[in-house]
C-alpha cells in the first residue's frame, strides 16, 4: 500500500477505529434461555472445515478461515476498499458465560446457509444452604 493512499485511507474514514482495516469481525448474536445460551454467527462462504470452536473454561471461542480467493487480481489491479472476507485471513470472536457448561461433550453446534449456530447449555446451579455457619480454624 503507498503511504499517501495509506494516509488517505485512515483519514477519510468517519471513525477509522471502526473500519474493517482495523477490526475486521463477523457478525454474531448471543441469547440466553433459562436452560441455554444460543450463540448465532455469520459465516457466508464457509464449510464446517473453515471453522473452529474451543471452549475454555466457561469461554466460547469461534475461528472462522478466510481463504483468499482473489490472488489473480494482485496483479492486475489495485483495491481502493477491501473489506469484504475474500480478502483471506482468520476472525476469532469469543464469549464468556457465567454458567455455560464446562463439559464440552454437551455442546451442540450446526451451520446452515452461511449461519454458525452454537448451543450451551447452563450448568445446574447448586444451591448454597442459607445461615451455615463457618467454622473459624
Amino acid at each position: 500500500m503507498l503511504p499517501s493512499s495509506l494516509f488517505r485511507d485512515f483519514f477519510m474514514d468517519s471513525n477509522p477505529f471502526e473500519s474493517p482495516k482495523f477490526f475486521r469481525g463477523t457478525a454474531a448474536d448471543l441469547k440466553e434461555s433459562e436452560a441455554q445460551y444460543v450463540l448465532q454467527m455469520d459465516v457466508p462462504g464457509l464449510t464446517k472445515n473453515d471453522v473452529d470452536i474451543n471452549l475454555a473454561g466457561r469461554r466460547v471461542c469461534v475461528t472462522a478461515k478466510f481463504a483468499d480467493t482473489d490472488e489473480s487480481d494482485r496483479d492486475n489491479y489495485w483495491y481502493h476498499c477491501r473489506e469484504r472476507m475474500s480478502a483471506g485471513g482468520r476472525v476469532t470472536r469469543c464469549f464468556e458465560m457465567q454458567d455455560a457448561t464446562t463439559n464440552e461433550s454437551d455442546i451442540a453446534a450446526s451451520m446452515n446457509n452461511g449461519v454458525l449456530t452454537v448451543t450451551i447449555p447452563k450448568q445446574a446451579a447448586t444451591p448454597t444452604p442459607l445461615g451455615s455457619k463457618i467454622h473459624i480454624a
